[in-house]
């Protein structure tokens, strides 16, 4: 892989690898995937270090949240390593039903972990035919709870946001979300327990 750099866990007892980032750091590619779902060429165009955060996969036997927490503390010494300002990437929420992911928008408008800052839209490939921002009916607090994937908590936990308009992704029948997340903006709750030595 000579775009990324990749973040492993492994359990020494079994020699292991259990739990993965892939890291795509803009100091060494402009090549970002979620440029192949999402216009985000004014998001990338500002001059700020930016580091987007690939695939995360966790074996299933080691997703308590202790692995979670050991790639973000690994993530956090790239972050400085590289003076990242800026984290993004691609949440998957599994699930094509136009109607539960316009009341998914309106949940995160209210909750206001959502943004247009950037005009992010779908490429033409990816495209949410009848999407619509205009949804009066939020999720409740068990329907979000059911359709926020865990990683995806996380990062809103952190101070992430959801920007733009979704992107449909028929492949692995899932829509897919552009997060992104100001490192200066990382929720105190995170910076006690990933910034403390």
């Amino acid at each position: 892989d000579f775009s990324a750099d990749h973040l492993m866990i492994v359990d020494k007892r079994i020699n292991e690898v259990v739990g993965t980032y892939r890291l795509l750091s803009s100091h060494f590619t402009h090549d970002f995937y979620s440029a192949s779902e999402f216009d985000v060429d004014e998001f990338i165009r500002r001059p700020t270090v930016k580091l987007e955060m690939g695939r995360a996969c966790i074996h299933t036997n080691y997703r308590d949240g202790n692995t979670i927490d050991l790639l973000w503390k690994g993530l956090t010494r790239y972050i400085f390593a590289t003076k990242t300002e800026y984290l993004f990437g691609c949440a998957s929420v599994k699930t094509m039903d136009q109607v539960m992911i316009g009341r998914l928008y309106k949940t995160l408008r209210d909750q206001e972990m959502w943004s247009d800052e950037y005009q992010v839209r779908s490429t033409w490939d990816y495209q949410f035919p009848g999407f619509s921002m205009n949804c009066t009916d939020a999720l409740t607090p068990s329907e979000k709870r059911e359709t926020l994937p865990a990683l995806l908590r996380s990062y809103l936990h952190a101070g992430a946001k959801v920007y733009g308009w979704p992107a449909l992704d028929l492949d692995f029948a899932c829509t897919d979300l552009l997060t992104i997340l100001d490192w200066r903006k990382l929720a105190p709750r995170f910076q006690a327990r990933f910034l403390k030595d």
